[in-house]
């Protein structure tokens, strides 16, 4: 009996040690790095071409950031800014979802980001309406632009015509009291017609020269046309 005793504990030290060898060599034979991880995403709407800054950390481990995607869509091109900073920009056929980041083996998602269409009717030509092109909005302060743009081959007067609503909400039914201005002049081919809240501070954004200042807008607003 005794013997048959030292037997079985040689054989359980045996296993012990040989599997701690098998432990051993699994660990030593995977690379370790760590995710990265996105906290958030600015802006977090937008079309194909948007750059998005992104905020989170282990940007800079390791080999660095390989990969963005937007809903498994890799962006058209980014740029590591800071170890928890990095630009990247909406790519063709982007999917609405969260956003990926690797480096090296790993992976970290984070944040949401949802692209945008315009539907506006846009021939081969170029169009065949103005529409809205671009917002600016000054970050203090009260300068801020809504840009009009007239893609066609053809000056489009606008007297008479056309008329800008501004809604304080988006749920509303009808514009702001005060806020409907009946635009008057005309925008020329392939060219831009700018609304100003008010003029742009240049320590924070440099305006556009100034052709002409056509009409107030409840004193607050003031068009201006613009050839670009």
């Amino acid at each position: 009996m005794k013997k048959q005793l030292n037997i079985l504990s040689t054989i359980f030290i045996y296993v012990i040690l040989f599997s701690a060898s098998i432990s051993a060599q699994t660990t030593n034979a995977s690379p370790q790095c760590t995710n990265p991880a996105i906290s958030s995403v600015f802006p977090a709407t937008g079309p194909v071409g948007t750059v998005v800054t992104i905020t989170g950390s282990g940007f800079q481990t390791g080999a660095g950031i390989s990969s963005i995607k937007f809903g498994g869509v890799s962006a058209a091109s980014f740029i590591v800014i800071s170890d928890t900073s990095l630009k990247a920009v909406v790519p063709a056929n982007a999917n609405n979802g969260s956003i990926s980041a690797t480096t090296e083996t790993c992976t970290g998602t984070g944040g949401n980001f949802t692209v945008t269409y315009s539907n506006c009717s846009i021939s081969s030509s170029g169009g065949s309406e103005i529409y809205i092109s671009e917002l600016y909005d000054q970050k203090t302060g009260s300068g801020g632009m809504v840009e009009l743009y007239n893609p066609t081959n053809n000056a489009i007067v606008l007297t008479g015509t056309y008329v800008l609503q501004r809604y304080g909400n988006i749920s509303d039914n009808t514009p702001t009291p005060g806020y409907i201005l009946n635009i008057t002049g005309t925008i020329d081919p392939e060219s831009t017609f700018l609304v100003a809240g008010s003029l742009p501070n240049p320590a924070i954004c440099i305006a556009p020269p100034i052709t002409m200042i056509i009409v107030l807008f409840q004193g607050l607003m003031t068009m201006i046309r613009l050839n670009c």
